[in-house]
């Protein structure tokens, strides 16, 4: 995506006083939008796609800084090489309230629904969450058991942006990031008092009631100290097929069975500030939630319907982040973290989720819980070369049961070593250098044998990896810029990866490695002339080692890492401003995956080519309309390629008007012409819906 863009000199300029590589310019929303923040910068009218912003408008910002993973080898106005950040402004053009749907915006990502959860997925160039880790501030926020999460309980209300990286992704993230990093970024205040309140509701195409939320974000900034508090509701009662969908046997039509979700979430932050470099602030953070999972509503033959909900999805952090100038050029930040997740998952006798008397009925309960932190220490040698080490520790414990059984406890330990370095020279180049070591040994891992109830020991499971980066940057001028970075990442295996029985199909094995990849990306992003923005990549990846199940008898599978694939695609994004009322604007994916091992076995869940298309217009000073088109061919949902998507293309239309400052008012139509699609076969997305949202900001 085309983010701010400004000019390296000035942002060298701005940090230069404090002699400290953290970010100085980041991203800034646009005053007339509904953004929950005072960001005070520049506009950035045109959604994922936007214009440049100078340097000096970014001297204040609601972006928490101590929640961004500084990179050192920064893009234009504070992008990172290969990477997008997106504002408030963005989520709130194409009413992207969940992080699912917010990094839909991103070329290169593909949203997705797993269906049999009812989770908000993505992949990144083909890699899926377990390799490209969600962090909330720097903090990791995966499910300790089998990494994934779902990305439709996080949402975009009190955040200030979040940041996409890709293949390339710094060895700053820490371990696991084998094809990129996704960070969400909360807000910090900038003034005395200041604050945002809002909501919206969600209509069907019948004009039946779908959904509301409402949000509170309020902060003062005392000099010395700040404070940071924000809460959201989000309540979804149902979904409505569109009217072109045929009855399937557990699924009629009309309003979607199971549909339902409620989020709620608070934050709150207290920040110290004794000085003009140092920081310290202490953040807690709560959200619980339930959801139905609508049952399978396709034509695949011998997919039996599922009957479960989620009555409980819970999580809470607490987590301490500080930065200390401990001379002109040395700096250390640390973060340390525990981060608690629940979750129960019943399954029923049938549609009336009422009883759970039959064989396949269950209740499964999930009390998990992560600790631990990083430290990392950048030195400035000199106005040209930073060096950066940090290190990384976080023990994962893992405890399930159902019903009448015994808990079984699970538990992990991963280590992390990395070090970075970074050297401008001839004034326009600049080269990165970076490498991690990571480990992950097994401490704790409890079999259980249904039939006698006895609970054994698994064997000991350790893995390791070994990881580097070089990216070299050349600045074309002070709005272009090329790059090229090369990287070797990994991800290592999880808990369910290692130990689950799949109920009753699979053989553990303790003994997996790593996943590894080789990525290669060349890019450009910049403004060639004025009125125009260009970014596009060529990327490609080499994957191996990719853990895969194997077939051990015809009932009995084992996950191995057996598995060698490649990707590689384009990526492209372009947006130009003919009139200063006008933007038109678009982004395009190519991504070709092929599976090496067996060509078979189909590669899930991405499209090969994806289009986003939009224009901007601004008939009168307050008020913005924007027609948007999204475009995808279809994907296969299954490894066997029985099931699979058709293409599709969605077009949207968004009206916002300022009515007095501060305030905003939003109307929208989403899914315009109430097209029958789906990211995965079985489970179809949402018919034609109407949204209006409010916000006042003071």
């Amino acid at each position: 995506m085309l983010g701010s863009h400004a000019v390296p000199s000035a942002r060298s300029a701005l940090c230069s006083g404090l002699r400290l590589s953290r970010r100085c310019g980041a991203s800034a929303s646009l005053a007339l939008a509904l953004a929950a923040s005072r960001t005070s910068g520049q506009a950035a009218e045109a959604g994922a796609s936007v214009a440049p912003v100078p340097a000096a408008a970014a001297t204040v910002s609601d972006v928490y800084e101590l929640g961004t993973v500084d990179v050192t080898a920064s893009g234009l106005a504070g992008e990172t090489t290969g990477g997008t950040t997106l504002s408030t402004t963005d989520f709130q053009d194409r009413n992207a309230n969940t992080l699912r749907d917010a990094v839909d915006l991103v070329p290169g990502v593909s949203i997705n629904t797993i269906g049999p959860r009812n989770e908000g997925s993505m992949s990144v160039r083909g890699f899926d969450l377990r390799q490209v880790p969600v962090f909330l501030d720097g903090i990791p926020v995966y499910v300790p058991y089998d990494g994934y999460g779902d990305m439709n309980r996080f949402t975009t209300f009190d955040l200030s942006q979040v940041t996409v990286e890709k293949s390339t992704a710094s060895v700053l993230y820490g371990p696991n990031t084998l094809g990129g990093a996704i960070n969400m970024v909360t807000r910090r205040p900038t003034a005395t008092v200041e604050g945002s309140v809002g909501g919206g509701i969600e209509l069907s195409h019948d004009g039946d009631y779908s959904g509301q939320y409402e949000y509170l974000n309020f902060g003062t900034n005392q000099g010395k100290w700040y404070y940071q508090a924000s809460g959201s509701i989000f309540d979804h009662s149902s979904f409505t097929l569109p009217d072109d969908f045929e009855s399937a046997p557990a699924e009629k039509g009309g309003k979607r069975d199971n549909s339902d979700a409620e989020d709620w979430r608070i934050l709150q932050r207290l920040g110290f500030t004794p000085n003009s470099t140092d920081e310290y602030s202490l953040t807690y953070s709560r959200q619980e939630a339930e959801k139905g999972i609508p049952p399978y509503a396709g034509e695949a033959t011998g997919v039996v319907p599922r009957y479960w909900r989620f009555d409980k999805w819970d999580r809470q952090s607490l987590y301490l982040i500080t930065r200390t100038a401990l001379s002109d050029d040395l700096t250390l930040q640390n973060r340390v973290f525990w981060d608690e997740y629940e979750n129960s998952l019943d399954s029923y006798d049938d549609n009336t989720y009422t009883t759970q008397s039959k064989k396949y009925a269950f209740h499964s309960h999930y009390d998990d819980y992560s600790y631990g932190g990083s430290s990392e220490l950048a030195y400035e040698l000199g106005d040209n070369t930073t060096l950066k080490s940090t290190v990384y520790g976080k023990d994962d414990v893992h405890r399930e049961h159902n019903r009448h059984e015994p808990v079984r406890q699970y538990k992990d330990r991963t280590l992390s070593l990395a070090l970075e370095g970074t050297q401008r020279f001839l004034q326009d180049w600049e080269l990165t250098v970076g490498g991690r070591y990571d480990r992950r040994e097994g401490l704790i891992a409890e079999d259980y044998n249904s039939k006698t109830r006895a609970i054994t020991d698994f064997p000991d499971a350790f893995a390791d990896s070994w990881n580097g980066q070089v990216s070299l940057k050349y600045n074309l001028s002070t709005t272009q810029a090329l790059h090229v970075t090369t990287s070797r990442t990994s991800r290592l295996p999880t808990l369910k990866d290692r130990y689950s029985y799949r109920l009753g199909t699979a053989k553990p094995n303790p003994e997996l490695t790593a996943e590894t990849a080789d990525n290669y990306e060349l890019g450009y992003r910049g403004s060639p002339v004025k009125g125009l923005e260009l970014e596009t990549a060529l990327f490609y990846s080499d994957i191996g080692e990719t853990i895969q199940s194997v077939s051990l008898t015809p009932s009995l599978t084992q996950m191995q890492n057996v598995g060698t694939s490649r990707a590689m695609g384009w990526e492209a994004g372009a947006k130009v401003s003919p009139l200063e009322s006008l933007d038109l604007g678009a982004t395009y994916t190519l991504l070709d995956r092929e599976n090496r091992t067996d060509p078979s076995i189909e590669l899930t869940d991405t499209p090969r080519h994806k289009l986003y298309a939009y224009v901007a217009w601004r008939p009168l000073p307050k008020l913005e309309m924007r027609p948007g088109v999204r475009y995808e061919t279809g994907r296969y949902t299954t490894s066997d390629g029985k099931q699979q998507t058709d293409s599709f293309g969605v077009f949207e239309l968004m009206a916002r008007y300022e009515i007095t400052s501060g305030a905003t008012v939003q109307v929208g139509v989403q899914n315009l012409t109430d097209e029958l699609y789906a990211y995965q076969e079985g489970y179809p997305e949402s018919g034609r819906s109407y949204y209006a949202r409010f916000e006042y900001s003071f």
